[in-house]
């Protein structure tokens, strides 16, 4: 069915077929090579406009993100009060006390990986806001210019009383409505470009120039697959690997004061806090698994929206291409045909944002089930991080080393058991 879809028209409406042969490519398995061009942009040394890929926007959206240098002061500190608690193990702190400080630098980690993800993701969002923006424009004025064509030939048609006063009025007023489009879009299109700049640290934004977004928008259809979606969130998303840590540091600090020497109202406090971590984690599992319905069925949604404006992107094509027919034909009037235009320009505007309506649901899909770093695999890790692994926000072991002389207390009794890929 998509594959038989196309656009017909005259050469004004060329840019109408590319833009839904290049998205039925996509469907299909292809890609499409999507640039935005920006007249407050930068120009590199050569006089060629710097290109700026996705994943180069998400790369410089990391470095520069507040929330990541916040979690990232984090680590640091908490790495800073192990070091402290490793120095003084002999003298003032417990292995316990070192246990928990190894906890703190685990928690870090845990919280810089889990803002890694959704730094990267805010990115993606306002890069997409960016291509779709630049479309809109260009969709606009195209419009504009079909007004303003349509104005020409009416008042030529008004001078030989072909039109009305009331008639050629109607079309200089709908030039005016394309006019106005046009600047909304120009707008909407600066703002766009202002936020995605911000989020990636460039303060530059308003110098004079031309600057770029290139990227393969693989628009092939992601398969659904529930069942795979849920397990890999299990296994894979940072709130349930870290709400199991909680539950096995839980376990074992029961399993700690259940002894002789342990006042009774510790274990008691223990398993009350044994308790308070099962809850958290059912909580979170619960939570990923609503989040990895609810993002699969907006991936699906999205793609019926996609399908659906590409046909009525064709049917308003060919439907304008009938009125304009029956109006040199005399056979309607320029009402008609500026109504036909109105019907385009909607489905033109509605297929573009189908398109990058769907390349955000799934990346939100592909980030609901933990894979949204398997596209920039080595984005994912960074320099103050534990080792990565494949998982969005897997966390590696923390190698400490205790004091020389000093025996590594044994596993449970101040060792702390990392998680890695699997949880």
């Amino acid at each position: 069915m998509l594959g038989g879809l196309c656009v017909k028209g005259r050469r004004w409406r060329g840019w109408v077929a590319a833009l839904v042969a290049g998205l039925l490519v996509g469907l299909g398995g292809g890609s499409v090579t999507a640039r935005a061009a920006d007249p407050g942009g930068e120009v590199a040394a050569n006089g060629a406009p710097n290109v700026l890929t996705l994943e180069e926007a998400i790369r410089r959206g990391l470095e520069a993100s507040p929330a990541m240098r916040r979690a990232q002061l984090r680590l640091e500190l908490a790495q800073l009060e192990l070091r402290r608690a490793e120095v003084n193990v002999r003298a003032t702190v417990t292995p316990l006390e070192l246990e928990d400080a190894r906890k703190a630098v685990e928690r870090a980690e845990h919280q810089l990986q889990l803002a890694r993800v959704e730094v990267a993701l805010d990115v993606e969002r306002l890069y997409y806001g960016v291509l779709r923006a630049r479309d809109t424009l260009s969709l606009r004025r195209n419009a504009t210019e079909r007004a303003a064509r349509q104005l020409d030939i009416a008042r030529r048609r008004h001078a030989s009383g072909q039109v009305t006063e009331l008639q050629l009025r109607e079309v200089e007023q709908n030039l005016s409505v394309a006019e106005l489009a046009e600047r909304e879009a120009e707008h909407r299109l600066h703002m766009a470009w202002m936020a995605l700049r911000q989020a990636i640290g460039d303060t530059a934004w308003e110098m004079d120039g031309e600057i770029e977004l290139e990227h393969e928008i693989a628009l092939a259809r992601e398969e659904v697959d529930i069942e795979q979606a849920l397990a890999d969130a299990q296994e894979r998303r940072l709130e349930v690997l870290f709400a199991r840590q909680a539950v096995e540091d839980a376990q074992r600090a029961v399993r700690l004061a259940d002894n002789d020497y342990t006042p009774r109202v510790e274990l008691q406090r223990a398993r009350i806090a044994l308790s308070e971590a099962e809850l958290a984690l059912a909580e979170a599992e619960a939570q990923v698994r609503r989040e990895v319905w609810d993002a699969a069925i907006r991936l699906q949604e999205a793609e019926g929206r996609y399908e659906l404006a590409l046909e009525r992107l064709a049917l308003a094509s060919d439907q304008l291409d009938l009125a304009e027919l029956r109006y040199h034909n005399g056979l309607n009037t320029v009402l008609d045909v500026l109504t036909a235009e109105s019907v385009l320009a909607a489905a033109e505007t509605e297929a573009v944002a189908a398109h990058y309506d769907y390349n955000i649901a799934r990346a939100e899909y592909l980030r609901a089930r933990g894979r949204g770093f398997d596209r920039w695999p080595h984005l994912l890790g960074g320099e103050g991080t534990a080792a990565a692994s494949g998982a969005d926000g897997a966390v590696g072991a923390v190698d400490v080393q205790l004091p020389t002389g000093e025996a590594e207390p044994a596993r449970g009794q101040g060792d702390v058991a990392t998680t890695g890929e699997n949880g």
